[in-house]
């Protein structure tokens, strides 16, 4: 695939090397795989960058998004650096063509202490979109530990109920066994 190949391209590359990803999960080779599709995709996200340029065509601002999550989800230090700055700028600076992007790297990647920032920012965020954003990214938690904790919420009053549902599967996605765990253990008669 040639380097400036069509966006819409990119990002139908970018999208089956996740789904190898997720097939992969937990087997050996992952961590080799991951290493060659971050080899692969990471000379796009430098031609795209993090921010819109002028005039911009919107298939491009497409795949900085696809790039931002699928190099995130294979743990590209760059863009999880990237989004921790970015999130440590604001969250209202963050543009929203890519917020949902930036905001699940940096649940992916977030310590404890980061994640609590995120839950009080879900909580705090009076517009439903961007609240279900902030509620959404808590699940996309790589911690086991955060993951539970996003379970815990799902229970709490403090979601809606699609935003529970919708919480759940995204912790499913980084950890279906402990999603399938707890919704067995929560099975309502």
């Amino acid at each position: 695939i040639a380097s400036d190949a069509d966006p819409l391209v990119w990002r139908l590359v970018a999208d089956h090397l996740d789904g190898v990803h997720r097939l992969l999960d937990g087997d050996p080779v992952q961590a080799a795989f991951d290493a060659r599709a971050r080899a692969l995709l990471a000379p796009q996200m430098a031609r795209v960058g993090f921010a819109a340029r002028p005039g911009e065509r919107a298939d491009i601002s497409q795949l900085r998004e696809t790039l931002i999550e699928t190099l995130g989800i294979f743990g590209d230090a760059q863009v999880a650096d990237a989004a921790r700055r970015l999130v440590a700028g604001g969250l209202d600076a963050i543009p929203g063509s890519v917020r949902t992007a930036i905001l699940s790297v940096f649940a992916r990647n977030a310590t404890p202490q980061e994640w609590e920032m995120l839950h009080q920012a879900a909580r705090a965020e009076k517009n439903p979109s961007v609240q279900r954003v902030y509620w959404l990214s808590l699940g996309d938690t790589r911690d086991a530990a955060l993951a539970q904790r996003a379970l815990d919420l799902v229970l709490s009053d403090e979601l809606t109920v699609p935003n529970r549902a919708a919480l759940l599967r995204s912790v499913s996605l980084e950890h279906p066994a402990l999603a399938f765990d707890w919704a067995v253990a929560h099975e309502q008669p």
